[in-house]
């Protein structure tokens, strides 16, 4: 499911693009990258919310790369 969803971002279909990253996080919750891709496909999409909520997970689940994500985030929707 990431896969498809790396292909429709990288061809500028940014919706399909979430649609199939949600579904990659449905199937393996637990994978922090999945957090981190789906977490980015929100961002451009400008649901910078959700993709805090996903940013967050993915450090939760240990990815150390998550944090300037979170802040960048932070720093574009305030307090």
């Amino acid at each position: 499911m990431m896969g498809l969803s790396d292909v429709y971002f990288d061809t500028g279909a940014k919706q399909k693009a979430v649609q199939f990253a949600e579904l990659a996080v449905e199937a393996a919750p637990q994978s922090k990258s999945y957090h981190l891709k789906l977490g980015d496909a929100y961002f451009v999409v400008l649901r910078y919310r959700d993709a805090l909520t996903h940013y967050e997970k993915a450090r939760d689940l240990g990815d150390d790369g998550a944090q300037g994500r979170i802040d960048k985030v932070k720093k574009l929707i305030g307090p």
